[in-house]
């Protein structure tokens, strides 16, 4: 078939002639074979639509039949030469590609029923001309940007959006139900109360949830001074001591404050007392023994003020290579963001981005967040849902929500108790677990009660 033929570049050269230039990667036989195999059967349309775009063809002509045809059958109309000539007309290209061309098309076609086969020729050299242009855009950010860190983090994302560009995920049927129904049941009862995913910390917590599990977005919300950051770096500890990497993304405090959390909860002194220089013999001791510890925890802190969602699942795709399973953010309305016509399209945006970013990571993402300052005007100071700052997005988005709350009146017996409110588990139960409150190390504890039943 010839169709808008591009000129093929050749590899040799005379003595006096110019480089030949550089043809990108296709493979137009391919090309060919696919539209044609289309015209011929439906079920070929079927094949190369879950693989292919129109971008994916080098040959503008073929893109455009490739429309065509993917027009006519999303409208449920017959496909063929004739009704695809009709709608190449009606799109005001019926004179670029003609009928006979169309049927070159389909005589062309070595078999219809190796469709995916053409398919994925054609996408693999789309993914190398992609490949292609990310390196030219890699090239103009090193000679553009403003440091190297900046440019490496936007390197990484243009590369992974080449490797990442998932066509379809292949659909479940009847049969792969009903096994995981099977495996789903058999697992539990070989392992009552399994955890199927990263610990919280907290037993009683982790009943409810059945852990932190993968690709999912979780939000803990809480006023400022409740316990946001503990309740991050008690989760971001537990899961480091357990061999598992992990992100804590901190927004408002800097690298040395968390640090100096970490080690306050972690030896049991009073980050005061060691800015003070009055520790004792034993205690500075137990402080060089968390220091130790920490050394060779899995943990990453990423202090950036200016943290976008860019940069963040750029630098959390570099880290799955040395283990990372979990992101923590700290805390979610700081994330920098591009501006917006108000701030709750902007929050909306970055909930969205942090749901879909859970998802494509394959880890879980537990990011604070603040609440409103309409709590503390209410009687009733039990947080909900809708106390969430600019709610409607995170509370449609969250797979899990735990609300954090705390009686701050002096001399109240119910200041030294941080209140867990599970108010959204799409996985499970909902329900309020208690939690000690130790302030000298701002961190957090099981609350000693009566036997816990882990009964569901």
């Amino acid at each position: 078939m010839s169709i808008d033929t591009p000129p093929r570049a050749r590899g040799t050269r005379g003595r006096n002639s110019a480089p030949a230039p550089v043809v990108p990667r296709h493979n137009l036989d391919a090309e060919a074979a696919v539209l044609g195999a289309m015209l011929l059967h439906p079920d070929a349309i079927v094949t190369a639509g879950e693989v292919l775009r129109a971008s994916d063809f080098y040959r503008p002509a073929h893109s455009t039949v490739f429309s065509a045809i993917t027009a006519l059958f999303n409208r449920g109309a017959p496909v063929d030469a004739l009704t695809t000539h009709a709608e190449l007309i009606a799109s005001h290209v019926g004179d670029i590609v003609t009928l006979p061309d169309l049927t070159a098309l389909m005589m062309d076609t070595p078999s219809a029923q190796h469709a995916g086969t053409y398919a994925a020729i054609v996408r693999d050299a789309a993914r190398l001309r992609a490949l292609d242009t990310a390196a030219t855009e890699v090239r103009a950010l090193a000679n553009e940007a403003a440091s190297a860190d900046d440019a490496i983090d936007r390197a990484e994302g243009i590369i992974f959006s080449v490797s990442n560009d998932a066509r379809s995920t292949p659909v479940k049927t009847a049969t792969d139900h009903a096994h995981a129904m099977r495996a789903n049941a058999d697992d539990a009862e070989a392992n009552p109360g399994m955890m199927r995913g990263l610990s919280v910390g907290f037993r009683d917590i982790d009943v409810y949830l059945r852990g932190l599990q993968r690709g999912k977005f979780i939000i803990v919300g809480a006023r400022p001074s409740i316990g946001k950051t503990a309740f991050g770096l008690t989760i971001a500890l537990a899961n480091a001591r357990a061999g598992v990497g992990v992100l804590f993304c901190s927004l408002e405090m800097d690298h040395d404050e968390i640090v100096m959390r970490l080690g306050s909860m972690m030896s049991g002194i009073d980050a005061d007392l060691v800015s003070s220089g009055r520790m004792s013999d034993a205690q500075h001791e137990a402080w060089d023994r968390a220091a130790d510890e920490l050394a060779q925890l899995p943990l990453w802190i990423d202090d950036d003020a200016g943290l976008d969602l860019f940069r963040l699942k750029a630098r959390a795709r570099r880290l799955q290579r040395e283990g990372l399973g979990l992101v923590i953010i700290d805390y979610l309305q700081l994330i920098a963001t591009p501006e917006a016509e108000n701030r709750q399209v902007e929050v909306s945006k970055l909930s969205r981005g942090l749901k879909l970013s859970a998802k494509s990571l394959g880890i879980p993402i537990v990011t604070m967040s603040q609440l409103s300052r309409n709590l503390e005007t209410r009687l009733n100071k039990t947080p909900v849902l809708a106390d969430l700052r600019e709610s409607g997005s995170l509370e449609q988005d969250a797979d899990v929500v735990m609300l954090l709350s705390r009686d701050l009146e002096p001399g109240s017996p119910r200041r030294a108790i941080l209140e867990v409110h599970i108010a959204k588990n799409r996985s499970g139960r909902v329900g309020k677990i208690d939690l000690a409150w130790r302030a000298h190390i701002t961190a957090l504890a099981p609350l000693v009660k009566e036997p816990f039943n882990e009964t569901l």
